[in-house]
């Protein structure tokens, strides 16, 4: 489950390429737990922060690997 960061001023929220994959004009969106990014929405220009979070979970696996 993925949940990307959204802006507080107009509620853009960032798609998967933006948050995980890119660079931008708007700032790194950094990934690690507990990291924080400075971005700029690029829908209305606000300045705001966000911190990552990771959430663990376990799913049952077979012998070879495989999610059972």
């Amino acid at each position: 489950m993925s949940k990307n960061p959204k802006c507080t001023e107009c509620g853009y929220e960032f798609d998967d390429e933006e948050t995980f994959y890119t660079e931008h004009k708007t700032g790194k969106v950094y990934i690690g737990d507990c990291d924080d990014s400075e971005i700029i929405c690029p829908s209305c220009g606000k300045k705001f922060f966000t911190r990552a979070v990771m959430t663990l979970s376990f799913e049952q696996i077979d012998k070879d690997g495989y999610t059972i």
